[in-house]
């Protein structure tokens, strides 16, 4: 029997193994077609669960999925955003450094890792992440704020440096304090946002790149927001999606005594991430007894020398316990994670607080 438009008698069985060679490319097209349709479903599934703050099922999900298609940029890139979002900093921060690298034209990818250094105090290393997703993409909506919350942020830093070398410099003090409430407002602004928003869970490197997609899909909230140098969310466990602050500054929100005091510790962990000397010091009541026999004033040069030392600083609390002893008296214990550039160290601390017009300040640490 000869089929049409064959001619077996003369190509016989070459012409059998091409029509095998074209079924089986075709299967295989088909094959892969199944494959994407898949994992795309797995990644929109763990971008569901992103949304519900489902982190654990979100990366098991997202592990999957690359554990197939290793290559598979926009799974990567939600991959890198749980992290974030779970607290999970070092690992998302690897993550987005690998992904500039083999994506080096996704800016968002730019973007995030830029958020994600200037949580680590890295505001040199910050800025050129955001000014590289800048250049690629003009328009970035996002990119273009953090950038310019960063250069908030640097010109602080200086300011608070010449106050440490300078204490009675008022011009440098005033400046500093205007900044800081400058970043406390931008703060306040993005309340809202996540540290790199679920909806951004589509801006892989197939994802829309225009400008109204990007004005609609946020990548990260302001860099202020997330750098140690701005009093807002760096220490401490934030998969709940808010932290104690919030929950204490919410309209409405029940201020209990435990909230306040959470909220003033984390305030503290941050001013020492940041290296902010004055919002550090403003944490402790006048009436602060440093331990080992030191002065009041042998205390305080210590800590300058300490925090205004190492290039970076990062300071995360956890498993905090509060007993109250009376309305205006606690004792705080709770882990202490420290690490800079210098140094690294997890211990158990002890804190006595004292509540005043100013709020709970430190009266003593151990």
């Amino acid at each position: 029997m000869k089929i049409p438009g064959w001619h077996w008698g003369h190509f016989g069985g070459a012409a059998v193994v091409l029509l095998m060679i074209l079924l089986a490319a075709g299967a295989m097209q088909m094959s892969a077609a199944r494959d994407a349709s898949s994992s795309e479903s797995a990644v929109d599934a763990a971008r569901q669960m992103l949304a519900r703050q489902d982190y654990d099922a979100a990366l098991a999900e997202l592990d999957r999925v690359l554990d197939e298609q290793p290559d598979n940029g926009r799974a990567r890139f939600l991959k890198g955003l749980t992290l974030a979002r779970s607290g999970d900093n070092d690992d998302a921060l690897a993550l987005f450094e690998r992904l500039c690298k083999d994506f080096p034209d996704m800016a968002d990818a730019w973007n995030n890792l830029g958020v994600l250094r200037a949580r680590e105090g890295r505001l040199d290393s910050a800025r050129a992440a955001l000014t590289k997703a800048t250049q690629i993409d003009p328009e970035h909506i996002a990119a273009q704020q953090n950038l310019g919350d960063v250069y908030v942020a640097l010109a602080r830093q200086a300011y608070v440096d010449v106050s440490a070398l300078a204490p009675a410099n008022a011009t440098a003090k005033s400046k500093s304090q205007e900044l800081a409430a400058l970043m406390q407002s931008a703060v306040a602004a993005n309340a809202d946002q996540a540290v790199a928003g679920a909806q951004a869970a589509d801006t892989g490197p197939d994802a829309d790149d225009s400008a109204a997609a990007r004005e609609r899909q946020t990548s990260t909230d302001s860099a202020t927001a997330n750098a140690p140098v701005a009093p807002a969310v760096v220490a401490g466990d934030t998969s709940a999606g808010t932290t104690d602050r919030d929950a204490a500054a919410a309209p409405g929100a029940e201020r209990t005594p435990e909230a306040e005091i959470r909220a003033a510790l984390q305030r503290w962990a941050e001013a020492w991430s940041a290296q902010d000397l004055d919002t550090y010091f403003a944490a402790y009541s006048d009436d602060f007894e440093p331990a080992d026999e030191l002065t009041l004033q042998q205390w305080r040069a210590l800590r300058v020398r300490r925090i205004t030392g190492p290039e970076r600083i990062r300071v995360q609390l956890s498993q905090i316990e509060i007993s109250l002893d009376d309305d205006d008296r606690a004792v705080a214990h709770f882990e202490q994670d420290y690490e800079s550039d210098r140094y690294q160290d997890d211990v158990r601390k002890t804190i006595t607080l004292q509540r005043g017009p100013a709020g709970w300040l430190i009266r003593s640490e151990t």
